[in-house]
């Protein structure tokens, strides 16, 4: 057997992944779903100037938010709110069932998306950087 990396997916990478990716869905999930991705990036301007971003990617029915900044200057003016009020619609839009985001623990991050609906769901030592995370979730279905 011969690994090596290989730069891009060519046909034959494809048509494996599909044949493959068919048979674990249904072995996992009882049919072969269908993994929508998509990513997009979100600004808030005013004036035509960027003032916040929110980065989302979406697959299987969950949204991760990878990436949300507001301007230092303009923090504490509910532009991160309203970013994460188009990403909760966007997420509705496309069925998803979760949104969750990695963040530094002790950061004013973790109260930010608590005001917002996410709950704690688990903590990654030693990650990005060597900091400790915590991930933070937020369900669009109820619970039963």
């Amino acid at each position: 057997m011969i690994i090596k990396s290989v730069e891009k997916k060519a046909k034959a990478i494809s048509a494996f992944l599909d044949k493959e990716w068919e048979t674990a869905n249904i072995n996992r999930f009882g049919e072969n779903l269908p993994w929508i991705e998509k990513e997009e990036h979100i600004v808030a301007l005013e004036e035509e100037r960027i003032v916040g971003y929110l980065h989302y990617a979406y697959k299987g029915g969950v949204m991760e938010i990878a990436e949300i900044i507001i301007a230092d200057n303009r923090q504490r003016e509910g532009i991160g709110t309203a970013l994460l009020k188009e990403a909760d619609r966007i997420a509705a839009k496309l069925g998803a069932h979760k949104l969750y985001v990695l963040t530094g623990m002790g950061e004013g991050a973790v109260r930010f998306y608590k005001s917002n609906g996410y709950k704690i769901t688990g903590s990654i030592k030693n990650h990005y950087r060597n900091v400790d995370m915590v991930e933070l979730s937020k369900l669009l279905i109820k619970e039963e």
